[in-house]
């Protein structure tokens, strides 16, 4: 960008050297490629290690025990739900990663 000085306050001035940025467009968009793929990666991965968490429990509560121990006890129907919540930010997320890595695959596909 160039130089340019600047006062100290102390009478003497201090050049300061800005350097251009040298990142060309192609580096920008691949380092995007692969921070998108990384973070979608990491989505993707989180989401499914909390589905296949949440499952076990999940067909313990839906086995015929269970429901009866839903039907008794609120505590249960409770966790339950709670439970089924997480299985559906679950999927939901697992989507969300899953687009991210799509975009990132895709990002440098457009010159």
């Amino acid at each position: 960008m160039g130089e340019r000085e600047v006062d100290r306050g102390l009478g003497g001035t201090t050049r300061l050297i800005y350097k251009a940025n040298n990142n060309s467009k192609k580096e920008v968009r691949e380092r995007m490629r692969v921070g998108w793929l990384i973070f979608g990666a990491i989505v993707l991965c989180g989401s499914v290690f909390n589905y296949m968490y949440v499952q076990e429990p999940i067909s313990t509560y839906e086995s015929v025990l269970g429901q009866l121990g839903r039907f008794f006890d609120p505590a249960y129907q409770q966790s339950y739900e709670r439970l089924k919540m997480y299985e559906m930010v679950s999927v939901v997320g697992a989507i969300i990663g899953f687009i991210f890595v799509l975009v990132g695959v895709f990002t440098s596909k457009k010159e």
